[in-house]
């Protein structure tokens, strides 16, 4: 029965400590959300976007960026090396540096996008993502057209941050997590109670 009981126990505390997503490399892929900025006027035109403001529909928020704004090849550059082409159409999103957090309004399982940031004379060409969940990855660009980089993860991702250079973004996809990996709070807050009290018991057993 103690066995039991610290068995049990040893469980649920591995289950409320587990912390990050298991993120996986994904090839890109056409989301049930998509922005391609292609609807927006560049920054030459309109200036900095205020924010936060919507994309992807309205299904994503974007806000926390120092500057930012629609680039566009040959109207509208960031810094990047040849006027890195977008993938699609003629427009992306620039950020000056620092850094922007795209929020969903539910979570989401897979995420991507193609990206680019100055380097050189410009910057250090770093792209780092930081997910609601504390996983982080990171990428450094080189030139050449925006690079995709999109991931899968295990648990719904309700926000990202990305930074921190001058970078560009084109073509971000998103996927609806299933509601089987988004954490439920009820659920979570009874496993923690059968825990503590799988301890009281093994406490008293022990005595």
């Amino acid at each position: 029965m103690t066995k039991t009981l610290l068995t049990f126990f040893c469980a649920t505390a591995a289950t409320l400590t587990s912390a990050n997503a298991a993120l996986t490399s994904v090839a890109p892929f056409s989301g049930t959300y998509s922005e391609s900025f292609e609807s927006f006027a560049n920054y030459n035109v309109t200036g900095a976007l205020s924010q936060p403001f919507a994309i992807m529909g309205g299904f994503a928020d974007v806000s926390n960026a120092s500057l930012i704004g629609v680039y566009e090849v040959g109207a509208a550059d960031f810094f990047l090396p040849t006027a890195a082409p977008v993938h699609d159409g003629t427009k992306g999103l620039g950020v000056y540096p620092g850094s922007v957090t795209i929020s969903f309004d539910s979570p989401v399982s897979d995420f991507g996008g193609y990206f680019g940031a100055a380097y050189g004379s410009g910057g250090d060409g770093k792209v780092s993502f930081t997910f609601s969940d504390g996983s982080t990855e990171e990428f450094t660009f080189t030139g050449g057209a925006l690079v995709w980089q999109g991931w899968s993860s295990d648990v719904g991702i309700t926000s990202v941050t990305i930074g921190d250079d001058y970078m560009v973004m084109d073509s971000l996809q998103a996927n609806a997590a299933p509601t089987s990996s988004v954490p439920d709070g009820g659920t979570t807050l009874a496993l923690f109670g059968l825990g503590l009290g799988s301890l009281q018991i093994l406490r008293r057993k022990l005595r």
